[in-house]
């Protein structure tokens, strides 16, 4: 073992079984550090290291075996502008303070050992680099805040990260930084992205994006970023030109919202189920909380309930939300609508569809179908068509008969009886037969 501390010359690599830096340490000019086990900062109460180049730190570097990264959160390593790698081989690394850093990349040189690695980051919130990478499958999870929600508050930085959340569905999740979804498109021979889910816990999209989400998964259920929901909460995070293929249950950001929260959030791009329930955002909303949303998603569904904004709404609250891309009912469906395809027991209030919408039966600008739901101060503006007679500007069938529970709401293409009823909520507007 090698005991290191004081001006270290960048010249090497250097090669031992285990490393200790048990001092402050200036790194002069770029270097390797190659342990065949672990590499460890061994003073608890602070040290600093101070790079003089790039510098990569491996641990397990044979390959072999396992081998980690270990130091306190008192650990204060100064980049001055050079890039800084970490590669271990353990299921529980830690690092400390970094700034300055151009590039930090979190590594392992043995990916095919008691997979998945994982860094952590807890007590101080002090990571201050210009690009955090992650390879071969490592996660790495920066906490935010500390005491008891310390271990429950852990920002992403890349999509793996965001694909790890499948490892711990109850935490309290918030986005660094905007992230490229791009290399999903190349995931699992194809499929792409595997759904998160059932998620329990927080997300926070911190207003950030994620670009480029590709899932594939033609027939199977519960597709989205999160597969399933069960009481979470998911807010502010834009989901941006999402490809999404999935059988039932299908949306941009959840395939089925069960009780849980989406606030702030929003989903360009193109979605398709081959099955029930297809929405530009959610597939089927079950009691949840929608707020603030909004989609530009080409939805299409194969047979019954696809909406722009929610495939299937029952007895949820949908509020302050729109949609503009254009929902397709194929050859086989029932229930489609420019916003929502079907609304069972639910309520829509302050929210609209403007994208065209086209499908088999009960086919309509807003809702396709709504039993015992409501709708107030809501609109469509789209062209509907439908492959039989049954189609609405505003909904396409309403099983209450008439405008009971639809109030302050209209659609200005009258396609039946109901938009011409509902034309007294708009007595100044252009109406169009």
């Amino acid at each position: 073992a090698s005991y290191l501390s004081g001006t270290l010359s960048g010249a090497g690599p250097w090669n031992d079984e285990n490393f200790y830096f048990d001092g402050d340490v200036v790194i002069d000019g770029p270097a390797i550090f190659n342990a065949i086990y672990s590499i460890n900062w061994t003073v608890e109460d602070g040290q600093t290291v101070t790079l003089g180049g790039d510098t990569v730190f491996n641990a397990a570097s044979e390959g072999t075996g396992t081998g980690g990264i270990y130091m306190y959160t008192t650990t204060q390593f100064i980049g001055d502008g050079y890039n800084l790698t970490f590669n271990g081989s353990s299921d529980d690394m830690n690092i400390g303070m970094i700034s300055g850093v151009n590039v930090l990349t979190l590594g392992t040189n043995n990916a095919d050992i008691y997979p998945p690695y994982f860094y952590s980051y807890s007590e101080v919130d002090d990571i201050e680099v210009n690009t955090l990478k992650t390879m071969n499958g490592v996660s790495f999870f920066k906490t935010v805040g500390t005491g008891a929600d310390a271990d429950h508050t852990r920002l992403i930085y890349d999509v793996t990260q965001l694909q790890a959340m499948q490892d711990n569905l109850g935490y309290y999740y918030k986005l660094a930084n905007n992230i490229d979804a791009s290399e999903t498109a190349s995931w699992n021979t194809g499929a792409g992205f595997d759904p998160v889910g059932t998620f329990t816990g927080v997300f926070d999209g911190d207003s950030h994006t994620i670009t480029d989400l590709t899932i594939n998964r033609p027939w199977e259920n519960n597709i989205g970023l999160f597969g399933s929901t069960d009481n979470a909460v998911i807010q502010n995070v834009g989901l941006l030109n999402v490809d999404i293929t999935g059988g039932s249950s299908v949306g941009s950001l959840v395939g089925d919202n069960s009780s849980g929260e989406i606030l702030n959030s929003y989903a360009t791009g193109f979605l398709l189920a081959n099955s029930y329930y297809a929405g530009g955002l959610v597939g089927i909303n079950m009691g949840g909380v929608i707020d603030n949303a909004y989609t530009d998603v080409n939805v299409e569904g194969d047979f019954d309930n696809q909406g722009g904004l929610i495939g299937n709404n029952i007895g949820g609250f949908i509020s302050n939300s729109h949609a503009s891309g254009n929902v397709t009912g194929r050859e086989n469906s029932w229930n489609t609508g420019g916003l929502v395809g079907a609304s069972t027991d639910g309520s829509i209030v302050n929210s609209y569809a403007t994208g065209n919408v086209s499908g088999r039966e009960w086919v309509a600008g807003l809702i396709g179908s709504m039993d015992g739901a409501e709708v107030s101060n809501s609109y469509a503006t789209g062209d509907v068509t439908a492959t039989t007679d049954r189609v609405g500007g505003l909904v396409g069938i309403s099983y209450a008969n008439g405008i009971t529970g639809i109030t302050d709401s209209y659609s200005h293409k009258i396609y039946n009886l109901l938009d011409l009823q509902l034309m007294q909520y708009d007595l100044s507007g252009d109406f169009t037969l």
